[in-house]
């Protein structure tokens, strides 16, 4: 494949009419140090750039389909292969989406303190993004609605340590805490994530051991409280859903060679259940025997 003969999307008139100049500065601002095909994708220029095989498909890999869209929309409009209307319109939904929505807060998803945030954050777009596609919006919405985890009352928690939110917000947020939860749940992407805050939310400070303390003192002062400077290293310690997921992955292919063994998602996503228990049983079985040769090493 000639990997000169590209075109980006903004030579796509439908494209160039939803990426707007002002648009499209917001997105090279981050893309130029986070996806370089972005950059391409919406008429940027790049030094010795060269494309790369795509990553591999899975289930906990979404970035991946991304990254295809955004190749095969780029090689068929520079006439390296065909694609019919239906499936180019389709890419292009997907495409446009992609760089003006989600990928930006996309990039930010390993962070457990920037999690709440990210997701009311990304809910708001989704339900800015209705006037441009509808029907991607209302797929979108529907689909990370399943995945909202870091907006419970407990998790919420995290945002207390995210310098992103202001001191305001924090501080509407510590009042929630001893506040009765009155509000639904339906109501609470309108507002910010002090209405995700409830009494409960101090469970997570508990199962975690982190002193409360600062948050009786002024959020613009927390960072120089020792429990806070403390909880913030345990907070960020955390591990995220995503990251669990790709190592998951990897751990299928560590066992299956180069992951070949199945094309099909569902016996591919077997498999990590599979390794996984593996991996623990191994990992019993080595306590044993370290248990054993310390039990004989004292005898």
């Amino acid at each position: 494949m000639d990997q000169s003969s590209f075109l980006p999307g903004t030579e796509d008139d439908e494209l160039y009419r939803i990426l707007t100049p002002e648009i499209v500065g917001e997105i090279l601002n981050f893309s130029l140090m986070k996806l370089q095909l972005v950059v391409l994708f919406v008429g940027g220029q790049l030094d010795n750039f060269h494309f790369r095989p795509p990553m591999a498909l899975s289930s906990a890999r979404f970035m991946g389909r991304i990254i295809y869209c955004l190749l095969m929309y780029m090689f068929s409009k520079g006439g390296q292969f065909a694609l019919d209307e239906k499936h180019l319109s389709g890419i292009r939904e997907i495409n446009v989406f992609s760089v003006t929505t989600y990928l930006e807060l996309w990039f930010t998803v390993t962070d457990p303190v920037k999690a709440p945030l990210t997701d009311l954050t990304l809910i708001k777009n989704i339900v800015s993004y209705f006037p441009i596609s509808p029907l991607t919006a209302e797929c979108a919405l529907k689909a990370f609605q399943e995945h909202l985890w870091y907006l419970s009352e407990e998790c919420v928690a995290l945002a207390f340590f995210d310098e992103r939110v202001n001191v305001d917000i924090k501080k509407a947020m510590v009042t929630k805490l001893v506040v009765p939860k009155k509000q639904s749940s339906k109501s609470r992407i309108k507002y910010g994530l002090d209405h995700f805050v409830s009494q409960n939310t101090l469970n997570l400070f508990t199962y975690l051991g982190i002193n409360t303390d600062f948050l009786q003192t002024d959020p613009a002062k927390w960072h120089f409280h020792p429990s806070f400077q403390h909880g913030l290293e345990i907070v960020k310690a955390l591990q995220v859903v995503n990251d669990v997921a790709e190592r998951e992955a990897a751990l299928v292919k560590s066992y299956t060679g180069c992951g070949s063994v199945t094309n099909d998602e569902t016996e591919f996503q077997k498999l990590i259940v599979v390794s996984a228990d593996k991996k623990r049983l191994l990992y019993v079985s080595f306590l044993v025997r370290i248990t054993n040769v310390q039990y004989l090493s004292t005898h």
